[in-house]
């Protein structure tokens, strides 16, 4: 596993204006690597290098990640296919992610599948007053 920066060292590397694309696009790779995904797209958010961004957008697809899908359209201005849209919310389903898996299937445009779904999120816990703490 690569070295990572701390999150005090990222974030001064991150928003250090004298820090190279080169840097961050190796750093991109390093979080990537590590299954860092969110810290990825924090690098290629900087850097936008398109071929990164690319294979990350694979990369989301293949997991059903739905929020790393979503900023790497925003990042390389163009929207990923209904079909890959799809195999997102597949992945996202038979992980049993089941809010990610509706939010894809209403980008795919599958809203029998987004219902689907959105049926089989488990409903909130209720609350139980009687551990709440009085107010004086």
């Amino acid at each position: 596993m690569p070295n990572l920066p701390s999150p005090d060292e990222k974030r001064k590397v991150l928003h250090d204006p004298s820090t190279s694309a080169d840097t961050l696009n190796r750093l991109a790779d390093d979080f990537r690597a590590a299954d860092r995904l969110g810290e990825t797209l924090e690098m290629l958010a900087v850097t936008r290098d398109e071929k990164r961004l690319r294979a990350l957008r694979e990369l989301a697809i293949s997991r059903g990640e739905v929020f790393v899908l979503t900023q790497t359209e925003r990042f390389l201005g163009d929207e990923a296919s209904a079909k890959d849209w799809m195999a997102a919310g597949e992945k996202a389903l038979s992980e049993e992610r089941f809010r990610q898996a509706e939010a894809a299937f209403l980008r795919a445009g599958d809203e029998e599948k987004a219902a689907g779904a959105a049926e089989k999120i488990p409903a909130a816990p209720k609350s139980r007053p009687e551990k709440a703490v009085e107010a004086d």
